[in-house]
């Protein structure tokens, strides 16, 4: 009977011991995490931008979209993709205001421009409030990535809003 439990008990051993088929690599590590940076800013003269540096570089492989806080609406945040759409400030002079960036490794430059910086009005040159998404390149490659809609973004990148790192920079 002994015989028996431990022939019985070295070939469960050698069952179990078996090694199969690997399987799939897992999701990268933390390296591989979007960021979201939320700045405000005042747009000045002379240069009317602001130039962002990251804390740590970013990879060049990496993908940045921005949004501007537009509006308020029901107590909820309207974000607008940059670059905007020239907006009218609704004066006699038809002056309009556009927001665009460009961004490096390291930083990332966003631009006011006008057709007349002098008739820009601070709500749309004071407290301007942007944010910065870093995709990593194997979330920016996926063809179903939805980045015009900033809510829907995080969804997608399971980011929620104790994500954001906010940043005063002036």
């Amino acid at each position: 009977m002994r015989k028996k439990i431990m022939l019985l008990f070295v070939s469960s051993l050698l069952l179990i011991s078996c090694e199969g088929e690997r399987g799939e690599q897992g999701p990268k590590g933390d390296g591989e995490l979007a960021k979201v940076y939320e700045i405000s800013v005042d747009f000045t003269d002379p240069e009317y931008s602001i130039r962002y540096i990251f804390s740590e570089s970013i990879n060049d492989s990496d993908m940045i979209v921005m949004y501007r806080l537009d509006h308020i609406d029901n107590r909820l945040d309207v974000w607008e993709q940059l670059p905007t759409l020239s907006q009218s400030i609704g004066d006699e002079n038809d002056t309009f205001v556009f927001y665009w960036f460009n961004f490096t490794s390291g930083d990332v430059d966003i631009f006011m421009e006008s057709n007349n910086l002098n008739l820009v009005t601070d709500p749309f040159a004071k407290d301007q409030i942007f944010r910065i998404v870093v995709i990593p390149a194997a979330f920016a490659e996926n063809p179903n990535l939805n980045t015009s809609n900033f809510e829907s973004l995080m969804t997608s990148l399971k980011l929620g809003k104790n994500d954001i790192s906010r940043i005063q920079l002036n």
